[in-house]
């Protein structure tokens, strides 16, 4: 039975594999952008692949939330679940480290530090 029922979720899991999949290409493609975009000093190309950090964060909640749902419907897939959870998590974070990169190039070559700049507006939208 519990073979059953693993086939099962492997099978549930399909499409949040697939969602991986497509994140991890996401996040490839945005560190090679950042890459080439750092080795021509391209200031408006790094600007792109900071955006670029939208779709793969997209994703990941994507994925997050599909295996929420997966682990209350099916206790017994927790443990596959928080793995593969971990992983994405993982995939998102390249996405974040490439912003970073793309944030300290800008710096580096135009001299304005956009590195926190989320947070400062942020902190006026508040204030």
């Amino acid at each position: 039975m519990s073979e059953h029922l693993g086939k099962q979720f492997d099978r549930e899991l399909e499409p949040v594999r697939s969602r991986i999949l497509q994140m991890g290409g996401l996040a490839e493609t945005q560190l090679l952008a950042a890459i080439d975009a750092f080795s021509a000093g391209n200031v408006e190309a790094m600007q792109r692949v900071i955006g670029a950090g939208k779709a793969i964060d997209e994703a990941f909640n994507a994925i997050l939330r599909q295996l929420i749902t997966d682990m209350t419907e099916n206790r017994r897939a927790t443990s596959e679940a928080l793995d593969i959870i971990r992983i994405a998590r993982a995939i998102e974070r390249v996405g974040d480290h490439t912003a970073n990169i793309a944030k300290n190039v800008i710096y580096i070559v135009s001299g304005v530090d956009v590195r926190h700049a989320g947070a400062a507006r942020k902190e006026t939208q508040q204030a």
